[in-house]
């Protein structure tokens, strides 16, 4: 896709590109690459936006931007399972077991 958006000239088919090899790297957690490519993608397109009333390029610009939304908490979320299931009590399931725990029990370091 990244080939064929870069051979169109088409910024918002690159943008499009762009969009689609960051969830791949927030996927992987290469969180900061993700930021690079949806920054520079909206950057690309931010003339066409104040120039014309170009609400294709609106719609990819709020998507880049939603994107570029997912990075931190994707860090945050693996930070958080990196710190916090080593400490994890597991949870009882047997038979007759209560459903839900009393989380003013648990420590969470």
């Amino acid at each position: 896709m990244e080939w064929a958006a870069a051979l169109s000239g088409d910024p918002l088919a690159m943008a499009a590109a762009d969009f689609y090899r960051a969830g791949e790297l927030i996927a992987t957690a290469e969180w900061r690459g993700a930021l690079d490519y949806l920054d520079t993608a909206r950057d690309v397109i931010a003339d066409r936006l104040r120039a014309q009333n170009d609400e294709a390029a609106l719609a990819m610009h709020g998507v880049l931007h939603l994107k570029s939304g997912l990075a931190p908490p994707a860090r945050a979320t693996a930070i958080f399972l990196t710190n916090t299931l080593p400490h994890s009590k597991p949870l009882n399931t047997s038979p007759g077991a209560a459903t839900t725990t009393d989380l003013r029990s648990t420590s969470i370091r």
